[in-house]
């Protein structure tokens, strides 16, 4: 597979990963709405409940989106260092085989 094929699937997978962090948020949110609603009847804690399970909700998103995109972003490194090796290897080899490329 060619870097540039690489390239194109990792713009891909990234903007799969962009629904999923949309899913990632709202989920969590809606369901600790509820959840936080729920606990705020139940128990008569006011609005408490409601901010607890939405604070709760935002941090576990928050630290998934971190985590994905530090996975993604050290592939787009690796294919940007690989690349650059591929470019050096290219222009180090005599000139006679650079006019066949």
């Amino acid at each position: 597979m060619s870097i540039e094929e690489r390239r194109q699937e990792l713009v891909q997978k990234t903007f799969r990963l962009m629904l999923r962090v949309l899913l990632i948020f709202g989920l969590p949110a809606f369901a600790a709405f509820f959840i936080g609603e729920w606990l705020d009847k139940t128990y008569e804690l006011g609005s408490i409940g409601m901010i607890a399970t939405l604070a709760i909700a935002f941090i576990i998103s928050w630290t998934l989106v971190i985590r994905m995109w530090h996975n993604l972003n050290s592939q787009f490194k690796a294919l940007d260092i690989e690349e650059e090796n591929e470019q050096e290897t290219i222009n180090k080899q005599p000139t006679e085989r650079k006019s066949k490329l």
